[in-house]
């Protein structure tokens, strides 16, 4: 059951965006949906509420489906893809795997040292 935190100090702006996620993600079982009726039925201005919270879902998920904005997604994951290549290809060359190898052989030389000064004084 999805319970909603209908507690005081939250907003009624709050509130109607919780019942329109459970209701967009199909969360609303019967018990939420009592409170949503009930919750609608204490102010008219809560289910003009959750229908502007509604519109603007639907909105925002269309907007995704314009072509421009899918241009703009499109270009952005490409960026993106340049990005982590150029940053694997650095990564890859051999200067940094020896400077790697340099400072793991440093770490093993002074745990080994370290080691060694204890046992030698214990």
């Amino acid at each position: 059951m999805a319970q909603l935190k209908l507690q005081e100090g939250r907003s009624a702006a709050e509130i109607a965006v919780d019942f329109m996620i459970l209701h967009v993600e199909g969360r609303l079982d019967e018990a939420s949906e009592t409170e949503l009726i009930r919750w609608f039925e204490e102010d008219p201005a809560h289910q003009r509420l959750f229908q502007n919270a509604l519109v603007s879902w639907w909105d925002l998920e269309n907007q995704g489906l314009q072509p421009e904005i899918a241009e703009l997604r499109a270009e952005a994951l490409q960026a993106y893809g340049r990005a982590s290549q150029q940053r694997w290809k650095r990564f890859r060359q051999p200067i940094h795997w020896l400077w790697l190898a340099g400072v793991a052989l440093l770490g093993l030389f002074i745990v080994a040292t370290v080691a060694g000064f204890l046992r030698f004084a214990g």
